[in-house]
């Protein structure tokens, strides 16, 4: 769990992490459907969590709304100052920036490179996650057109994140206290 301010609005995260483990993937995809954010991750080291992206990318279009945002994030760019030829058991990297980028950029989506390892652009990555929610659940409030799934209580909004393959999902199960 994290509590998080956003506009001097405070909300409480709740983070599950799968690990990557295939037996969620279907548990994962019901999730969709009251989403307002979906964190994606990669590993810079290895291109095949790169290419599952366009995956949950379709998976994002298909099962959530309209209006949910996106944050792409490679991590472990800190393989960039390992030397690999001495650390056999640590793959280089094996996607660029420019390639992350591209691919957050053809789906309206942010984009971070991220080292846990480090301390980089980790929780600038989740502040951009938690402002583009805010902005989502701001214009909905503000009476924007929804669906009956989305309606949003003005006393209480419930968001979250679970985390399947590398992947976040932000559910409504997060609540924002309102000052009056």
């Amino acid at each position: 769990m994290k509590d998080v301010e956003v506009d001097k609005k405070k909300m409480k995260l709740h983070i599950w992490d799968t690990a990557g483990q295939e037996r969620f993937r279907s548990i994962t995809l019901s999730y969709f459907q009251n989403v307002h954010g979906v964190m994606l991750a990669y590993a810079v080291n290895r291109r095949e969590s790169f290419v599952e992206i366009e995956y949950w990318m379709n998976v994002i279009k298909k099962r959530a709304p309209k209006d949910v945002c996106i944050v792409l994030v490679g991590t472990k760019i800190d393989v960039d100052n390992i030397d690999t030829t001495k650390e056999t058991h640590i793959q280089p990297r094996s996607v660029s920036f420019s390639e992350g980028k591209r691919l957050a950029d053809a789906h309206n989506a942010r984009f971070f490179e991220t080292s846990a390892k480090e301390g980089t652009n980790v929780n600038e990555a989740f502040e951009a996650l938690n402002e583009e929610i805010y902005k989502v659940i701001k214009r909905r409030q503000d009476g924007e057109p929804m669906s009956k799934s989305m309606m949003i209580s003005k006393q209480k909004e419930r968001v979250g994140c679970l985390r399947a393959f590398g992947r976040i999902f932000v559910r409504k199960n997060v609540e924002t206290n309102r000052r009056n």
